[in-house]
Order: structure tokens, then sequence, then C-alpha cells
């Protein structure tokens, strides 16, 4: 028997649903495929991120570390030749520092 009208509608309808139902499952697959690779990228820029910021702590630790060293030759450099002056030289200087100290008084700072 010949197919009436309203059932080739019928027809064409389920068929349009399923296309529609099939299209509805890809777009949720494809989504869930954008959020887990949104995730994966996240997880792997926080983890280039984490490594940058140990790079640079490791960085700064090394630059410190060497600033330091500088400073404490420096520092060691001063204390010999300071230790080799003549107990008459410290003297003066002190003397000197004190009358200054004594002649400008408080209210000569920062001029």
């Amino acid at each position: 028997m010949p197919e009436s009208g309203l059932d080739q509608l019928i027809e064409t309808e389920r068929r349009l649903a399923d296309r529609l139902g099939a299209a509805a499952a890809a777009a949720d697959e494809i989504v869930a495929a954008a959020r887990r690779a949104a995730v994966e990228a996240a997880q792997r820029s926080e983890a280039e991120l984490a490594a940058a910021a140990d790079d640079l702590a490791a960085r700064i630790a090394t630059e410190r570390d060497g600033e330091i060293a500088a400073i404490r030759r420096t520092a060691e450099r001063e204390m010999a030749r300071l230790q080799s002056l003549p107990d008459e030289t410290i003297t003066a200087v002190a003397e000197s520092l004190l009358d200054q100290a004594i002649t400008h008084g408080p209210e000569d700072e920062g001029r």
C-alpha cells in the first residue's frame, strides 16, 4: 500500500529527530573533548608555570649566594685592611669623628 503524505511526513520527522539526536550526541562529545583538552592545557600550563617558578627561585638563590659571597669577600678584605691600621690612626679617626659630632651636633644632621 502506498504511503500517504501524512505517513511520509511522520517518517521524515522521525528521521530528522534521529539526525538531531545524533547531532546532539556528537555535539556533547565535542564539548566533553573540548573540556578535557582545556583541563589538560590548564594542567600543562600550571606545570610549566611551576617549573618556571622553580627555575626562577633557583636562579635567584644562585644570584643571592653569589652576592653574599662577594659581600663577604669585600668585608673580609676591609676587615683585614682595618686590622692592619696602627692604633694611632684608629684613635685619630675616632677623635675626629667625635669632634665632628660635638661641633655640629644633632641639629646639623641632614645638612
